[in-house]
């Protein structure tokens, strides 16, 4: 790993810790994959800003591009999660229930692919959102076996501000390689 200047997270205590909450917040069963919140841990690492990248998504852009909109905001993805309306993230009562105004709502992104800023969610305030959640399954729409993704999204929309998503900016593919925005071309995805 040192070759390519792979590290380990080094706070792994850190990660099983998150498991172990999780699972004491919404209970043993409630989520398909319940280890899909280890990401979370990327809160708490080393690096100042940081991306998330799911094995199934597509880069096309150097990376450091993609941290560079981290200089003007918060938050950053690139994905067309949000042409879906709520559907694998929300249910309408969260918009019902004025927990989010319809436009907040309709800012929803997939949690394969994005990017923050070291410091912008304590542990505490990552708990207390679990929590919340845990409280309110109704605003959630897990019909199709998502796990993090509605939580995480929540988690986004209610706690941070400065948000971007790059593909409302410019036409992009987006990243998530099973998207219907990838066309075939000379035997490649565009």
């Amino acid at each position: 790993m040192q070759k390519h200047g792979v590290t380990v997270y080094e706070n792994l205590n850190l990660v099983e810790e998150l498991s172990i909450a999780i699972q004491r917040i919404f209970g043993k069963r409630f989520f398909a994959r319940p280890n899909q919140f280890r990401k979370q841990a990327c809160w708490f690492g080393e690096f100042d800003r940081f991306l998330y990248i799911d094995t199934d998504i597509v880069v096309f852009d150097r990376i450091i591009q993609t941290l560079d909109y981290l200089n003007d905001y918060d938050f950053v993805c690139a994905d067309y999660q949000h042409r879906g309306g709520l559907a694998n993230v929300f249910s309408s009562k969260i918009v019902e229930d004025q927990v989010f105004p319809f436009d907040v709502s309709q800012q929803i992104f997939n949690c394969g692919f994005w990017g923050s800023k070291k410091g912008l969610i304590s542990q505490t305030e990552l708990l207390e959102t679990f929590k919340e959640c845990a409280a309110h399954p109704d605003y959630f729409d897990f019909s199709q076996k998502t796990s993090d993704q509605p939580i995480i999204n929540y988690l986004i929309l209610k706690r941070i501000a400065k948000r971007i998503n790059l593909v409302q900016r410019s036409l992009q593919p987006g990243n998530w390689a099973g998207s219907s925005h990838f066309v075939q071309q000379d035997s490649v995805s565009v």
